[in-house]
Order: C-alpha cells, then sequence, then structure tokens
C-alpha cells in the first residue's frame, strides 16, 4: 500500500513539473496579482493588453492597457500591430479568456506573454488601480 502511495505521488509530482516546465518553454508565463504589479512596474514601454469586450473594457480596465477583444474575428490580425520581440501582458476577467489569448498570442510569435492569474477581479481584491 506505501508503495502504491507513492508511485501515485511520484506520477503526480511528474506531471505538475512537466506542465510548469512546458508553459515556461512555452513562453507564456501565468502570473499573480503582485508579480504581474512589479513587472508592469518594472517595464519602461508596457504592452498591456485587456482581452475582454469592449463594453467591458470601457465599465473600467487597468491604466495603460489597451483593449483587443480576444472573442473579435480580428483579434489575430490585431496582435499583429504589437511588437513580438517585447514582452506583452494580458488579462481577462478571471483568466481564461487570457489564457485562450496568451496561446493565441503564442502562436502568432510572441515570445515573452505574461497571464494575470485570476483577471482582473483578482486585481481589484488586491486593492490595485483600475480606470474608469
Amino acid at each position: 500500500m506505501r508503495n502504491v502511495f507513492l508511485v501515485i505521488l511520484c506520477s503526480l509530482n511528474f506531471t505538475l513539473l512537466c506542465c510548469k516546465d512546458l508553459s515556461a518553454q512555452e513562453g507564456i508565463i501565468t502570473v499573480s496579482v503582485t508579480k504581474f504589479d512589479g513587472l508592469l512596474k518594472d517595464s519602461d514601454s508596457i504592452q498591456l493588453i485587456d482581452v475582454r469586450t469592449p463594453e467591458e473594457f470601457n465599465a473600467y480596465h487597468l491604466p495603460k492597457a489597451k483593449n483587443i477583444n480576444v472573442m473579435s474575428e480580428t483579434f489575430v490580425s490585431d496582435i499583429e500591430l504589437l511588437d513580438k520581440s517585447k514582452p506583452v501582458y494580458v488579462y481577462c476577467r478571471s483568466g481564461k479568456r487570457s489564457s485562450k489569448g496568451a496561446q493565441l498570442m503564442h502562436e502568432a510569435g510572441f515570445l515573452e506573454i505574461y497571464n494575470l492569474d485570476g483577471g482582473i477581479l483578482e486585481w481589484e481584491a488586491h486593492n490595485l488601480a483600475i480606470e474608469k
């Protein structure tokens, strides 16, 4: 019984490590609110992309964010206007759409993509700045 438990534990650790390494290899890094905020403050030229709908963006968004709706038919052509050699920071409401947007950016050739874990909801929960 103890050996079975150890095998399961080792398999789980291996799976988690592989998934983490794959994400880093792809250039998509999901980061906490604290880390995301720090990265934005450390960057001179920010490519901060809010992938929510224009209506959601107009209600409130992160300062200096640009809206490119991931659900739009023009999303792929819209992101082509960004600099693929510079880091890009993406967020949405909760993290689901920004994960999709980050994947599409990776497929388009972006090298360094930071995805906000928990989205703007988590950002608000930490009482960080938003624009209305």
